[in-house]
């Protein structure tokens, strides 16, 4: 970007990310295996699928154990305080901080080979060792990369943040999402997730909308500021309120 411009850098990522696209989705066609069967007999039927699935939406709501809408809670409540400012850090970098683009290429970069370094061993851990082992420090420290982030000076400030959050992300976010799937019974983890992933989509983009309005009218600072807030509010909820399940779901 630094040295052809936003326009040409952005043509040559589309065009990479398409196809690694095409490789991934290939992967995925040729190898990716069912793992729940339908035994009703009912799956090739069109007519019927409709209504069976809004029926089966409004049982899934009601069959799903109370510790599981406490951790989606929770979860929510992460979402937004992301939300907030994900968009932004790079604006931040940028405009405040005085990083160059090539510099916050570099800082993305060694974020991503640090995750993918990090979160094979750290799921492998948390699946020995139990989840919140993982879980609870990294939420309680999530809130000092913001704090960090935000009173960088340099390049150098950002890039410790950003490793920072790559870390704790790293190792918290496999735990986080497992205990999820531990919570949900196989039978319904489909229809779960899409209501899941419905809720995470509209509190996602309702983060970034506050997080925008509170960027450009308002403070700068103030989101990242109201991101930690919001982060040590979720830690101590979570410290309160989650558990691990006595039996994992499979």
């Amino acid at each position: 970007m630094d040295t052809h411009g936003i326009v040409t850098a952005m043509r040559w990522a589309y065009m990479f990310t398409f196809g690694i696209s095409i490789v991934a989705s290939t992967v995925r066609y040729l190898f990716i295996k069912e793992t729940l069967f339908n035994e009703s007999g009912n799956g090739g039927d069109l007519t019927v699928a409709p209504s069976e699935i809004l029926a089966d939406f409004r049982e899934t709501l009601s069959s799903l154990p109370i510790h599981l809408w406490v951790f989606l809670a929770i979860d929510f409540v992460f979402t937004f305080a992301w939300g907030l400012t994900e968009l932004y850090f790079v604006t931040y970098a940028r405009e405040e901080v005085g990083v160059t683009a090539a510099q916050w290429g570099l800082a993305t970069m060694l974020m991503i080979l640090l995750r993918t370094t990090l979160k094979p061993p750290a799921a492998l851990a948390s699946d020995r060792h139990g989840r919140l082992k993982f879980i609870l420090p990294c939420m309680f420290l999530s809130p000092v990369t913001f704090i960090l982030f935000v009173n960088s000076k340099g390049f150098h400030g950002v890039l410790l943040a950003q490793l920072m959050m790559a870390t704790l992300g790293s190792i918290g976010d496999p735990a986080w999402e497992a205990l999820f799937v531990d919570y949900v019974p196989k039978e319904y983890r489909g229809r779960f997730n899409a209501i899941a992933a419905i809720c995470w989509s509209l509190i996602w983009g309702t983060g970034n909308a506050a997080g925008g309005a509170v960027y450009q009218n308002y403070s700068k600072r103030l989101i990242f500021n109201l991101s930690a807030v919001l982060l040590i509010i979720g830690s101590f909820a979570a410290f309160l309120r989650v558990k691990e399940p006595e039996e994992r779901e499979r």
